[in-house]
């Protein structure tokens, strides 16, 4: 029995150390606030503003995404303010044409000019347990229009658990 015992705790062990983090999404505590601008560069006042819960946007090619707006060459510049817990966090970010990804200020990505539209865009981004801004600038100038933004969380490795002594 004791034996027993022993060898399922470990494989408990075993089987824990193993696996792979697990990925979680990130808890956001407020919604996006989305400006949109008649240029691609983000000047002036903003044209229109509303409120979004996610960032999964297909606006189309050649429809306005919003009243008063031009159909191509706009901008939109997406915030919030959220809640995450200490480690490592995988932003993917899929958009059509451009965009920069700023977190508490610092530009971690910015892929205008780089002519890679529709192409996922991967970036790590290492978070203290807070609040954080996140701030994503997106440009349209012509042909279709899209924004996907997700991110998870991946937990720091606790290390491998001590073994019991028979």
């Amino acid at each position: 029995m004791k034996r027993l015992f022993l060898v399922l705790a470990l494989l408990a062990v075993v089987f824990a150390v193993a696996a792979p983090p697990q990925a979680a999404l990130a808890q956001t505590t407020s919604p996006w606030q989305v400006a949109y601008f008649n240029n691609t560069n983000w000047s002036g006042s903003p044209v229109y503003t509303e409120y979004a819960n996610a960032i999964s946007y297909n606006w189309g090619s050649d429809m306005p995404p919003v009243p008063n707006m031009p159909s191509q060459n706009w901008s939109a510049r997406l915030t919030t303010n959220s809640f995450f817990y200490a480690g490592s966090y995988t932003f993917q970010i899929v958009a059509d044409d451009a965009f920069v990804l700023y977190v508490d200020g610092v530009m971690y990505a910015n892929t205008v000019g780089q002519n890679i539209p529709g192409k996922p865009v991967t970036i790590s981004v290492p978070l203290v347990q807070g609040n954080h801004s996140v701030q994503i600038d997106y440009v349209q100038f012509t042909g279709p229009a899209y924004l996907y933004v997700t991110w998870q969380y991946f937990k720091p490795s606790p290390g491998p658990a001590p073994i019991p002594v028979p």
